[in-house]
């Protein structure tokens, strides 16, 4: 007695099983509103662990008071940007959100690269770092702006995860980055602050007046 052919095959069950976990994971990171959430926790994240993170290993050093203030209000503004494109209805895409990052990075080095060659004296190993850093930003900009570009271009069912991929981790490093440009002129604040000679003229000596005998 032969077999139904409609009878159900045991190993394409346990296939689709097997593949149950993708989908929902793929159903859930297709939902606009789930990739708004992961992207402002990563934010925050990369955001509270580059800072404390740096502090506690030593790797930043002491800043001033107004150096904190500048990097609480770089970190505010990342997630307010965020914040707002969500609420005026821009769907969140993290290909977008990482060459957002990097745009803001950059405008955060070109300030921080003109505010070293202002400087009546160059330092010159730093202004090659912040150089250095300056580059790197500008080609990671046009790099997620160049997959940015081509992945809107395709069609919706077409697969970027390595343009898509390459966007995440760049924005991450321009958050770094945009924390990093920060530190290093907070630093050199305080160093000009330092070596500034004091402008106030000393107080000019009175002499007594002679008394005639």
């Amino acid at each position: 007695m032969g077999t139904s052919s409609n009878s159900p095959n045991p190993l394409e069950n346990q296939q689709i099983v097997a593949d149950q976990p993708n989908h929902a994971r793929a159903k859930f990171l297709a939902d606009p509103k789930h990739q708004f959430i992961l992207g402002l926790v990563t934010t925050i994240l990369v955001c509270v662990l580059f800072v404390l993170g740096g502090k506690l290993l030593g790797q930043i050093p002491k800043l001033s008071r107004s150096g904190w203030y500048a990097i609480c209000g770089a970190c505010a503004a990342l997630i307010l940007k965020m914040l707002i494109s969500n609420q005026i209805g821009q769907d969140f895409k993290f290909h977008k959100h990482g060459y957002d990052m990097c745009v803001m990075a950059f405008g955060t080095s070109l300030t921080t690269l003109s505010y070293e060659m202002s400087h009546p004296k160059v330092d010159g190993p730093t202004i090659t770092f912040v150089f250095v850093l300056f580059v790197m930003v500008f080609c990671a900009m046009l790099q997620t702006g160049l997959n940015t570009v081509k992945i809107d271009a395709e069609k919706a069912g077409t697969k970027h995860t390595g343009s898509i991929w390459t966007n995440i981790i760049l924005g991450v490093f321009a958050i770094l980055f945009n924390i990093m440009f920060l530190v290093v002129k907070d630093i050199d604040s305080q160093q000009s602050a330092v070596q500034q000679p004091s402008t106030s003229a000393p107080a000019p000596k009175v002499s007594a007046p002679e008394v005639s005998k």
